[in-house]
């Protein structure tokens, strides 16, 4: 485009007279950080050396000690190991993009592609999400100041989901939008499997058993907390306190399942895990105080998939007393259960989009994809 003298001089007075008001183009654009989910971020040791995952884990030939220590260091914070976040799990195969099982990789294209700058903030997904939340605005601090930049849009999954609202929560001064997919703001049963019976990687039972995930603080803010959670009985109600270390130790749930479980070393953490979960799961619901940020808030729910909603005392599945597959709904994403996936509070405010889908591809399905597209074209 050519400009006449008449133009130029025009443009040159207004910036003098407003600088910076014509460079706000370039400040429009705002950054994306994407929030992986559980499990979704790569672990190494302070060697190098991956501990989460490969495709030697996941064919049984390979084993990572995960488990994390029972003790609290004088800050409350639970003591840690070598491990560190190493980046965004995008694919676990032979080579990135031949027999290979994706992971994030769809997902990072396809968020690339949607015009903003891509940040992942990859965090060790083991450790007490308010712990990573603080880590998390660190990270979105540190991002304006190196780009410049006013907001971020914070796009999460599940449990990166649960982190990405607890930040706009919390400092909503940093968070322009919110996009989150399959985000157990009550809770998921999954989340009981991955303390009871232990989660399957592939052919690799021991990595992620029921007493290392037990170990794990995050787990215990994925948990639905509500009582008729557990069924002691076909036709049985519960109306026990959940939250109670004394529940957990007559009903012999996770490590209390084990006859080698130090039932004092567990109490005392299970205590305090409960505690901080608790509170996180909180402060990851929506206040009534964003109501007028609402219209910033997409969440995508998926339904469709057979999902646990329950679990079952000594049902035809058990697994050390409980059964977590029998008892399912197909109101779900197989992950999350879609009355779950709705947060507490603002569900008339928010844009709310439930699609048939499975938790892992909530991102990826053309209604999702074209919806977000144009989300993001209608925001800077």
């Amino acid at each position: 485009m050519r400009y006449d003298l008449f133009t130029l001089l025009v443009i040159a007075t207004f910036s003098l007279l407003f600088p910076g008001s014509l460079s706000s183009q370039a400040d429009e654009t705002l950054p994306i950080v994407f929030v992986p989910g559980f499990k979704g971020s790569k672990l190494e040791d302070s060697r190098g050396n991956l501990a989460w995952l490969d495709v030697w884990h996941a064919l049984g030939f390979k084993q990572s000690q995960l488990a994390l220590p029972l003790d609290f260091d004088d800050n409350g914070q639970q003591l840690g190991d070598d491990l560190h976040a190493a980046g965004l799990l995008e694919t676990v195969g032979f080579f990135p993009n031949v027999l290979a099982v994706d992971v994030y990789q769809a997902d990072r294209r396809f968020l690339e592609s949607l015009g903003h700058p891509l940040y992942i903030f990859s965090y060790d997904w083991r450790r007490d999400n308010m712990e990573t939340l603080f880590g998390l605005k660190s990270y979105v601090e540190r991002l304006l100041s190196d780009t410049g930049s006013k907001r971020v849009h914070l796009v999460g999954h599940s449990m990166g989901g649960l982190l990405a609202s607890a930040c706009m929560n919390s400092w909503p001064h940093l968070v322009q939008s919110l996009v989150l997919a399959g985000v157990p703001f009550q809770g998921s049963i999954n989340a009981w499997e991955g303390l009871h019976t232990g989660v399957r990687h592939g052919l690799n039972s021991a990595i992620l058993s029921a007493s290392v995930g037990a170990s794990f603080i995050s787990l215990y803010s994925l948990l639905d907390w509500r009582p008729e959670t557990l069924m002691l009985g076909p036709d049985q109600v519960n109306h026990l306190d959940l939250t109670s270390v004394k529940t957990w130790e007559t009903l012999g749930l996770s490590r209390f399942a084990s006859d080698d479980t130090d039932k004092s070393a567990y109490s005392h953490f299970l205590q305090t895990a409960i505690s901080k979960a608790r509170d996180f799961q909180k402060l990851a619901n929506f206040s009534e105080v964003l109501k007028p940020r609402a219209k910033h808030i997409f969440l995508i729910s998926g339904t469709g998939q057979e999902t646990s909603k329950k679990l079952l005392r000594h049902g035809p599945e058990a697994v050390r007393g409980w059964d977590v597959n029998s008892m399912t709904s197909m109101e779900g994403d197989g992950m999350v259960l879609l009355h779950n996936s709705r947060p507490t509070s603002l569900q008339t405010a928010i844009k709310h989009l439930v699609i048939e889908s499975h938790h892992d591809d909530l991102f990826l399905k053309p209604m999702a994809k074209s919806s977000i597209q144009e989300w993001f074209a209608n925001q800077p």
